[in-house]
């Protein structure tokens, strides 16, 4: 249910940042060489859903309710698949979504999200680095990773 509610969102969600913008303190987040040729990927955590888009690389679990993760990719035309991995500051998998969606000409934008408040993260003080990967069509070779703290 989750991957079909996510897909849905990516339509309407008209994301206006520029792949491979900088942050704040000026240096791209997340751009490695994308695994569908020669084209990058960019993966970056936002605060919420909509523009303008709040980046951050740091939250409060105290007082975030949810992280957004947005990959931004140029793919060919037709369907695609996205899969976001989110690692725990031990590294172990603690959330995987596939999404589904389709490319076309230009950017492409595709967003997940994962709950903090409520969940184990808040329960149980979760602190410290974590990741995020994004994997395309089925590679095991991740097309973009970011990395944000939680305290």
């Amino acid at each position: 249910m989750r991957v079909i509610l996510t897909a849905v969102l990516l339509v309407g969600c008209g994301l206006s940042e520029q792949a491979g913008a900088p942050d704040e303190d000026g240096e791209p987040l997340g751009a490695v060489k994308s695994a569908l040729g020669g084209d990058t990927a960019t993966l970056r955590v936002a605060l919420n859903r909509t523009p303008p888009m709040h980046w951050v690389k740091k939250a409060k679990i105290a007082t975030t309710d949810e992280l957004f993760f947005v990959a931004a990719m140029s793919v060919p035309s037709g369907a695609h698949s996205a899969a976001f991995e989110i690692h725990d500051a031990f590294d172990n998998l603690y959330q995987r979504d596939d999404v589904a969606f389709e490319g076309g000409h230009g950017e492409t934008r595709v967003l997940d999200s994962m709950p903090v408040l409520g969940t184990w993260i808040s329960q149980y003080d979760m602190r410290g680095r974590w990741t995020c990967q994004l994997f395309l069509d089925g590679s095991t070779d991740a097309a973009a990773l970011t990395a944000f703290d939680l305290h």
